[in-house]
């Protein structure tokens, strides 16, 4: 049995089409019940109530997502209760492990290329100085929150040199510029496996809200059996 968000956890929520999660903390809990208050994101009158909601916990083993029901609570917009629907609860893996098949182009810049974190708004046709050898568009095969498998190789990209990269996230975010160490390189599969290091927490949280979508975009399209 999945445990529920107890008081003082800190949880998001997500729900629809909205590109900016909803933070709290579970300020009490009854049964299937819990009362939070906010923390950061859209609040009050963007929190639905005709439709379910993802409340997303993450807890040092995993990452626990429970479906939810908003209700007003008392003192109006500054708390409201979620009442959790039974049997809509998971478990995914330890965050840095949860890998997903997924496919997003990452420019990766070669030793001695220019930092520009504008650079690539027109991505995927590149400039001529990109097809130079300055920079080398990629895409991924999959990702998780640690790291990415994109499909490509060049002999600049050896194991345990560091290079900077641009990850583009289909969120209006722009670019996600990162610093990607490479932990494999193989010429004959044409793929490099990289990890992301000193990476910034929200820079993090894109990357898992990107996972999320794709999960959940996968499990609306598997076909239901009987």
């Amino acid at each position: 049995m999945v445990q529920l968000p107890e008081p003082g956890e800190s949880i998001r929520l997500e729900w629809g089409e909205a590109d900016e999660p909803l933070r709290a903390r579970v300020t009490s809990r009854d049964g299937s019940r819990i009362e939070i208050s906010p923390t950061t994101g859209p609040w009050g009158a963007y929190l639905p109530t005709a439709q379910p909601v993802s409340c997303i916990a993450e807890r040092p083993d995993a990452l626990y997502v429970f479906t939810a029901r908003c209700h007003p609570g008392p003192g109006g917009s500054a708390r409201w209760i979620l009442e959790f629907e039974s049997g809509r609860q998971e478990r995914l893996q330890r965050r840095e492990f949860f890998r997903m098949r997924i496919h997003l182009p990452l420019l990766v810049a070669a030793p001695g290329a220019p930092f520009d974190r504008e650079l690539g708004k027109a991505i995927p046709y590149l400039s001529p100085r990109e097809s130079a050898g300055e920079y080398r568009l990629l895409r991924l095969s999959d990702l998780s929150g640690g790291g990415c498998l994109a499909n490509g190789w060049e002999p600049w990209l050896t194991p345990g040199t560091v290079h900077v990269g641009y990850l583009y996230i289909d969120d209006g975010g722009g670019p996600l510029p990162l610093r990607l160490l490479v932990v494999r390189a193989d010429e004959e599969r044409g793929e490099t496996a990289f990890h992301f290091v000193e990476m910034r927490e929200r820079r993090r949280e894109r990357v898992l809200r990107a996972l999320y979508r794709e999960y959940r975009r996968q499990r609306a399209n598997r076909p239901e059996t009987a």
